[in-house]
């Protein structure tokens, strides 16, 4: 998805700092139970007729739940792996203090 110029004002404009790192077709299916076209329309503020078009308050809550659903399990993801990480680096160093010991 690009952002247009003459589209500075749209929900697309708004969210142009994840435009790219987002599963719009994904989001859209998960959340919304449409299309990924619907989805695209709506952030651009133009439906398919080239007519205007924005988000309904439902959908704009629908929109940002699911964003913060999205981001809640990124951070999960992440702290996972922080975690498993921090794990690995300790169950290391009690191997190597166990062989240090063993050998002594």
């Amino acid at each position: 998805m690009t952002l247009k110029d003459t589209h500075a004002d749209t929900m697309k404009a708004k969210l142009k700092d994840i435009l790219l790192a987002v599963s719009w077709s994904d989001l859209s299916r998960t959340y919304f139970g449409k299309s990924n076209s619907w989805l695209y329309h709506k952030l651009d503020g133009v439906d398919g007729n080239k007519k205007p078009t924005s988000f309904t308050e439902e959908e704009l809550v629908t929109l940002k739940e699911a964003l913060t659903d999205l981001a809640d399990r990124i951070r999960r993801a992440a702290d996972g792996i922080v975690f498993e990480d921090y794990a690995t680096k300790i169950n290391k160093i009690n191997d190597t203090i166990k062989v240090l010991k063993e050998n002594g």
